[in-house]
């Protein structure tokens, strides 16, 4: 499970900054498994929304799937660096 964690953290990052225009860290990230055992080699791209950006936050969720209908989800909160 921790490259799906990992998977979802970086695409998250990728997007929030991109919907900040600069880059950004991690405040809060929660993970949540549909099931144990998700197929890390069987992992589609994660699928990033971004909630809403304010002048130091984005606010974000992310949905990972494996070919086998697990699902990892995340909402995370990103801090807006200068």
């Amino acid at each position: 499970m921790s490259e799906t964690a990992s998977a979802l953290i970086a695409a998250l990052m990728r997007e929030t900054a991109a919907a900040a225009g600069k880059p950004t860290a991690p405040v809060s990230v929660q993970i949540d498994w549909s099931r144990a055992g998700l197929n890390d080699d069987a992992m589609t791209q994660a699928r990033v929304r971004i909630d809403r950006v304010t002048k130091t936050l984005v606010f974000a969720q992310a949905d990972l799937t494996d070919a086998d209908g697990g699902r990892a989800s995340a909402a995370a909160v990103f801090k807006i660096l200068a």
